[in-house]
């Protein structure tokens, strides 16, 4: 914390990568300092500040840093408040910043010390493995539900995806409009591997797509036309010991950035039904084979096989 204005400097270990996990940072500490979130500022990640953090990886971004900020941002507060106690200070609210720089000014000139960190272990990582092979894995579960519409030209193979609705428990969202767009981002990256995105070797085993003239990420006509996400957001409690059912990191939130990938597979599914329903028109009820990703090609080879004996 920065006597001279009261403005507060927040470092962590994780990277930022467009997925809004600063903008948390920055939301978390605001919310522990009880102080208006213009006063946070996000450094830049460094090995100077935070030289043995983890990966930013499997959605655990805002579980690890996040903890570790409200820890942080804890111990600060309560270094401010027993200073308020022990001098008779009025203590500062969020809506009055002004009465946060002079508690701020006053603790500093007492030598109150104004900057604090904390590390955050997930519980439970590391209690299933080796000679351990049961027991609880992990701290929490990330539930969903997600449902696709499409339409494939039975000539050309050309898929459509129409429609999809997704619903998802994150637990009590960090921030909702970061978070559902980290649901619609990794769905779509799921669309990809479901119906594009095609790895293609040599007969020496040398990839060859290895640019978007053979190899197809998903983009903007990937996109449902029409796209409904919507956030899960319930308390579940033990009827008898009124303890939480599903507990959660930091702030009862929960991990976001990668599960919604497998939600994609309702897309799979339904260019499958589709093949079905265009071969059924022919007079075939066999169940196709096809296989992941359901490119053009598969699907309008799948639709009608070289070896058709089917009515055209």
């Amino acid at each position: 914390i920065y006597a001279a204005d009261g403005t507060v400097l927040v470092q962590h270990g994780g990277i930022e990568l467009g997925q809004g996990i600063n903008t948390k940072m920055a939301q978390i500490a605001a919310q522990e300092l009880r102080i208006p979130m213009n006063l946070i500022r996000v450094g830049d990640t460094w090995t100077g500040a935070a030289p043995n953090s983890e990966p930013t990886a499997a959605s655990s971004g805002s579980d690890l840093f996040g903890s570790a900020v409200k820890l942080a941002c804890q111990t600060l507060r309560g270094r401010l408040a027993q200073y308020c106690e022990d001098s008779n200070t009025p203590a500062w609210s969020a809506q009055n910043a002004a009465s946060w720089r002079t508690v701020v000014a006053k603790a500093s000139g007492a030598r109150v010390d104004l900057q604090a960190e904390a590390t955050y272990k997930t519980p439970y990582i590391g209690s299933v493995g080796g000679s351990q092979p049961y027991g609880r894995a992990f701290l929490y579960f990330t539930y969903s539900a997600a449902c696709s519409e499409v339409e494939i030209d039975v000539l050309t193979g050309e898929t459509t995806l129409l429609r999809t609705d997704i619903l998802f428990d994150n637990g009590q969202s960090l921030n909702p409009c970061l978070d559902i767009g980290q649901i619609e981002g990794g769905f779509l990256q799921g669309v990809g591997m479901m119906l594009t995105e095609q790895m293609m070797y040599t007969a020496d085993g040398a990839l060859y797509s290895d640019g978007t003239w053979d190899y197809k990420p998903p983009g903007t006509k990937s996109v449902p036309l029409v796209f409904n996400v919507r956030l899960h957001q319930l308390e579940r409690y033990h009827p008898d010991t009124g303890q939480p059912l599903d507990y959660a990191s930091v702030n009862g939130s929960k991990g976001i950035g990668e599960p919604p990938l497998v939600l994609a597979a309702t897309v799979f599914f339904a260019v499958k039904h589709a093949i079905v329903a265009a071969r059924r028109d022919r007079g075939s009820t066999q169940w196709p084979e096809i296989t992941t990703p359901a490119t053009v090609g598969r699907v309008q080879q799948a639709i009608c096989p070289t070896n058709d004996t089917l009515r055209l």
